[in-house]
């Protein structure tokens, strides 16, 4: 898979306005797809929230393996760092992340008071990856449905503030890459959870790829639910296994073009499809490094 670029317009102009907006705020919120942890922190972001306190938010943690999210969890508790599961579409998640930002504002606020300084709202950044779920979140925070939201990436284009009742604002950034993905690791991942937009990346290969690491993190749960095994692909390129596998998918499954011949590309859609919406199962492609 070639490097992977796509940083349109608005969002080289989003991290020119982030540079100034993030002196405004106290704290921030950096949303994660649970699923790809590593691969969903923005490195260039992190040099922007650097000195700011922050909350780690591990969204989309319904479809993520139960046991890999208690090893983020405790990756970042024995860092001293605050994280939080969260299924941003619950209520419950996220008044547990309010909750927790009040408990941090409270010390930002007596620190504030120590120096003299006037009370007022604290203001947090949500930021994060496209399609991670920030504005579902946003959203789930306020109570109602104003910050526009869709399952792909790109649907927020501009920073926004909202008011979270009278001592929070939220301010709601667009999703952000960084300019060149050339980490294999990372290129899967963001593709395969939909954070890249399907037409710049080859689906082809993506899916291919993706079911093949599935299927040595998770060879029982793949087998089951596509009937790939992983001895069947040992040895092969990558290029190889790839079309061996939608191959496979697509003739178990009945993708077939016009005389018989499987159609891959429908079969690389199916196999995207049924990760993104957890059918595979709660599956995560990243365990902590430690």
């Amino acid at each position: 898979m070639p490097d992977i670029q796509w940083f349109p317009g608005h969002m080289a102009k989003t991290f020119r306005e982030l540079k100034e907006s993030i002196k405004l705020c106290d704290l921030v919120v950096e949303v994660c797809d649970a699923r790809i942890v590593r691969s969903s922190r923005n490195p260039e972001v992190q040099d922007i929230i650097q000195g700011k306190q922050r909350i780690i938010a591990l969204n989309k943690q319904d479809l993520a393996d139960p046991l890999v999210n208690q090893a983020w969890l405790n990756y970042f508790q024995d860092r001293g760092e605050p994280v939080l599961l969260l299924d941003a579409r619950r209520a419950k998640d996220a008044q547990a992340l309010q909750k927790m930002a009040k408990q941090l504002s409270a010390e930002i606020l007596a620190k504030a008071k120590a120096r003299g300084r006037v009370s007022r709202p604290i203001r947090i950044l949500v930021a994060g990856i496209p399609n991670c779920g920030k504005s579902t979140l946003i959203n789930s925070l306020i109570g109602k449905k104003r910050a526009q939201t869709a399952n792909k990436p790109g649907v927020t284009r501009q920073l926004q503030w909202w008011k979270l009742g009278s001592d929070l604002q939220l301010l709601d950034s667009p999703g952000l890459l960084w300019p060149k993905l050339e980490s294999r690791e990372a290129q899967v991942g963001l593709g395969a959870t939909g954070a890249v937009k399907d037409e710049i990346m080859a689906r082809f290969d993506l899916a291919g790829e993706l079911i093949y690491r599935l299927a040595r993190i998770y060879p029982d749960l793949i087998f089951e639910h596509l009937s790939i095994k992983l001895e069947d692909y040992q040895g092969d390129q990558q290029a190889k296994i790839n079309h061996k596998i939608l191959s496979q998918l697509a003739m178990d499954f009945g993708f077939l073009r016009q005389g018989g011949e499987p159609d891959l590309d429908r079969a690389a859609d199916y196999a995207l499809q049924q990760f993104r919406q957890g059918r595979l199962g709660r599956l995560s492609l990243e365990m902590p490094q430690v």
